[in-house]
């Protein structure tokens, strides 16, 4: 599988005339986020590219998701909307930190020129993920053969079939890492964002239209073919580029410090991705499957606005790298203020738009889903306070602060689970919006506050950019 390019104006080119692509290529020129260096525009037009990756994504997995519910109906999409969450969820946490710590250990390397090391780093971690997720996969099956009331006999024959795609799954966490490590957006991105959802609605469409019966076990396994067939593809493009980019060496295993560096970010991205699913899987406890089908139908619908902070993350961690590790202190607080800004105010611009729109796309889901409109406006409170740091945690984690960012995650998901623990079984899919907002509301004034302290530089968005604060 061939992954061409991605970027901005050659979309443009290919889908406008001449003259139209031509002037909006200048434009975006122009109006290139954060920075008017060489190294900053690509930064702009790196994080172009994830959030336009991101947002026909988003229509995929969101045309899918529309189609799965009007299918399968609320209570069998429901099931797999757990299901699914939980392999996303296992599927972070057991790459153990690694599809974060590969970003900056591949940028020491390239730095110091030790090729040896690089190559032994990513097979190792590709190889170590693969087996150890694919051991706890086995083993939770075999828990759950033994003891199958441990979990609704609903839910047990879609696990067992979602649990053959958890280390392919770990697998393409990793490989996304390694290809934003080597500045390859499109091949970090098409994969998982563009080739797994457009599989899964094709074949689920040609299930439905074959007439085959639409069940959470038949997405779960449309959901395994997409992901096997995309990473499968992505692992073979990747090593034909390394290939032909990273010199040859003799591998150089240095576990120590893969583990140091990762343990940290570990904690991170476990907390981090336990924080993003603890409201569904504690709606999935408590409430019936056609419930959560309309909580999650509604946290989808804000997916768009989520995207422009994942743009912000993918396009600053390499020059938040090279920026701390340089010791350019005044162009990294600047830069620092103008990408939170425009974090932000994107964000505020596709907050207004998705709730404009809410209630007709909840429709599309089937009768009852708009039952969730209402709770966007709650849910959307959360997302603008996350933006209003920028990608901080980024920066955390960039600079060396990763233990850091594992307290401030840590702190928040305990946030979470509580609230969420004392208001969904009283107040179901209310209580979620309302716990996971607040959660998201003290994450982000943690995280300003602990960016002052370690880093010295203001993340909130008022604060003037490239303004660095002294140390307390």
């Amino acid at each position: 599988m061939r992954f061409l390019p991605l970027s901005p104006k050659s979309l443009i080119e290919r889908l406008l005339p001449a003259g139209p692509a031509r002037r909006l290529a200048d434009a975006l020129d122009r109006i290139s986020p954060p920075g008017s260096s060489r190294e900053a525009a690509t930064t702009g037009h790196i994080a172009v590219s994830a959030f336009a990756a991101r947002v026909v994504s988003a229509g995929l997995a969101y045309v899918s998701q529309m189609l799965l519910a009007r299918w399968m109906g609320g209570f069998e999409y429901g099931i797999f909307v757990v299901v699914w969450t939980l392999v996303i969820t296992f599927g972070v946490v057991f790459a153990f930190g690694l599809e974060q710590s590969v970003v900056t250990l591949l940028r020491k390397y390239s730095h110091d020129g030790d090729h040896g090391a690089a190559r032994g780093l990513i097979l190792v971690a590709r190889l170590y993920t693969f087996v150890v997720s694919g051991l706890i996969a086995a083993a939770g099956c075999a828990l759950l053969w033994a003891r199958p009331d441990l979990v609704a006999d609903y839910r047990l024959v879609p696990i067992f079939v979602a649990a053959v795609c958890l280390p392919i799954y770990t697998v393409a966490e990793i490989q996304d890492g390694i290809a934003l490590a080597q500045g390859w957006t499109d091949l970090a991105l098409l994969p998982t964002f563009l080739a797994r959802p457009a599989t899964i609605l094709l074949l689920m469409t040609l299930a439905f239209a074959l007439g085959f019966e639409m069940t959470a076990v038949a997405a779960c396994w449309a959901a395994v073919i997409a992901t096997w067939t995309a990473t499968l593809a992505q692992s073979v493009a990747l090593g034909r580029r390394l290939a032909a980019t990273l010199p040859p060496a003799p591998r150089r295993y240095e576990f120590g410090s893969w583990v140091r560096t990762s343990a940290p970010m570990f904690l991170v991205d476990s907390f981090l991705v336990l924080l993003n699913s603890i409201d569904i899987l504690l709606v999935g406890r408590f409430a019936e499957p056609d419930r959560v089908g309309i909580y999650f139908a509604t946290v989808k619908t804000l997916a768009l606005v989520h995207f422009v902070h994942y743009a912000a993350k993918v396009a600053s961690a390499k020059r938040f790298a090279s920026l701390w590790h340089a010791d350019a202190r005044d162009e990294l607080a600047e830069f620092v203020g103008r990408m939170v800004k425009w974090t932000f105010w994107a964000s505020v611009v596709m907050s207004i738009g998705v709730l404009a729109v809410g209630r007709p796309l909840l429709s599309l889901f089937g009768p009852g889903f708009t039952e969730g409109f209402p709770i966007l406006f709650v849910l959307v409170v959360g997302v603008l306070a996350r933006s209003s740091v920028g990608p901080a945690e980024t920066l955390l984690s960039m600079a060396g602060q990763q233990t850091s960012s594992a307290f401030v995650y840590g702190l928040t998901l305990a946030v979470s689970l509580l609230l969420n623990s004392i208001l969904v079984p009283i107040y179901g899919i209310w209580g979620a919006a309302v716990g996971t907002t607040v959660a998201m509301v003290f994450e982000s004034i943690v995280l300003a506050v602990v960016v002052r302290r370690r880093l010295g530089l203001d993340v909130f968005f008022p604060a003037p950019a490239g303004r660095a604060s002294s140390r307390d």
